[in-house]
């Protein structure tokens, strides 16, 4: 059994920005979508934003230090499998990485991931070296003990994640010797963008079943990404160039939010996707302006890793030298996000004409009429490495 007089604490930063006003060759993780539906649980009634790809970065970040029971319990929650498995998906994440670093005209999209360490203590080189040359990770010394210590990770986290998370831990516990951090700042413009001249104030009929107005787009197009069956009406609106897109999951009126979200799966997520079809029609869709700050310790051991969290049963001794009297556990994971969706796409671009039209429209297809005026859930995707950035839903627009 380990002495805990010497256990210090493995803090993992999660710092998510998503700047923007409001396509896939590898299959989608379960991990998640677990993590999602566990941190949902309870929060129907209010506003939800997690970074999928985010967590799954850190946590693999962290288990690549873990060994024995912990690396084993690590690596079945984030499906990371026997050594070859791990070498071969760290190495596609790595891929991912590279790619959704890549310029990408008309979208700005930036991935920093980093390590910051207590200077007092020896970490481990081959670890270091792994995280700063798969994962683009390097080691950053601090001396956790000074005053400005907080100050230098938040400002590391602000000026990362284009200024919207302005801070991600108020204090550095005196035991914290390691913070793993990976940053995400997204913005872009809408490919067909919303007319501002056709936004009016509309009604949403909340989760806790109260009306509120709230400013709503409006589009009547020839050519959308569409589909509806028996649970949900679904949408896809792409970003310009086609790489990115949101996805929104409208509930059937005899469904629920919650329903459509516990039926998340990796099979189902595959299937929705293949689903799109070209449509005409009309869509309402409310502006929204969110913020989320999320503790992820308890979700993530509800879904399998509670080894990690426990300071007589952790193991991260491949984060450290051995003849290093430091032994880690990790405490807690903070979890930051921003998302602000408007006409434009982008948070703080100017308005210009769009597509959309006032004027009745006659197709020979069938047309469809979608009113996001209730809880929805909605996805930010990257179809070229099939990552789900951003996983969310809303459950009242009025309310940051």
């Amino acid at each position: 059994m380990k002495n805990t007089n010497i256990m210090k604490k493995l803090v993992l930063l999660n710092a998510i920005a998503l700047g923007i006003s409001t396509n896939l060759p590898c299959k989608a993780e379960t991990f998640q979508f677990d993590l999602f539906k566990q941190i949902a649980k309870g929060r129907e009634r209010s506003n939800l934003l997690v970074s999928p790809y985010s967590v799954e970065t850190a946590m693999t970040m962290t288990a690549l230090g873990a060994s024995g029971s912990t690396f084993e319990s690590m690596s079945q929650s984030l499906d990371l499998g026997d050594s070859s498995e791990t070498v071969s998906k760290v190495g596609r994440l790595s891929n991912d990485l590279k790619s959704l670093n890549a310029p990408d005209p008309g979208t700005s999209l930036k991935i920093v991931n980093s390590l910051i360490g207590e200077k007092s203590v020896k970490f481990d080189k081959g670890y270091v070296n792994s995280l700063k040359e798969k994962l683009q990770a390097p080691l950053s010394s601090l001396d956790f003990s000074a005053k400005d210590s907080v100050e230098k990770i938040n400002n590391f986290v602000k000026e990362n994640s284009g200024g919207k998370i302005a801070s991600i831990i108020d204090k550095v516990d005196p035991s914290a010797k390691l913070y793993l951090i990976n940053a995400i700042y997204f913005k872009s413009s809408w490919a067909d963008k919303f007319d501002p001249q056709l936004t009016a104030e509309k009604s949403f009929h909340t989760a806790d079943e109260q009306m509120v107005k709230v400013p709503t787009m409006v589009a009547d197009r020839k050519h959308f990404k569409y589909f509806s069956n028996n649970e949900m009406q679904a949408l896809r609106l792409h970003y310009k160039n086609g790489r990115y897109s949101m996805l929104f999951f409208l509930p059937a009126e005899s469904s629920s939010l919650t329903e459509l979200e516990n039926n998340l799966s990796e099979s189902s997520w595959q299937n929705w996707l293949e689903r799109f079809n070209e449509s005409p029609g009309k869509i309402t869709l409310p502006r929204f302006k969110i913020t989320d700050n999320l503790k992820l310790k308890s979700s993530l051991k509800a879904i399998g890793m509670s080894e990690p969290f426990d300071s007589l049963k952790a193991d991260f001794s491949k984060m450290v030298e051995k003849d290093s009297k430091t032994e880690l556990f990790l405490s807690e994971v903070f979890h930051k996000t921003f998302i602000d969706v408007s006409e434009e796409g982008t948070e703080a671009a100017a308005s210009t004409a769009a597509e959309a039209s006032a004027k009745a429209l006659h197709f020979s297809e069938p047309y469809f009429e979608m009113k996001l005026n209730r809880p929805f859930l909605f996805a930010l995707h990257d179809a070229k490495t099939n990552r789900i950035l951003f996983l969310g839903h809303i459950a009242d627009p009025s309310k940051k």
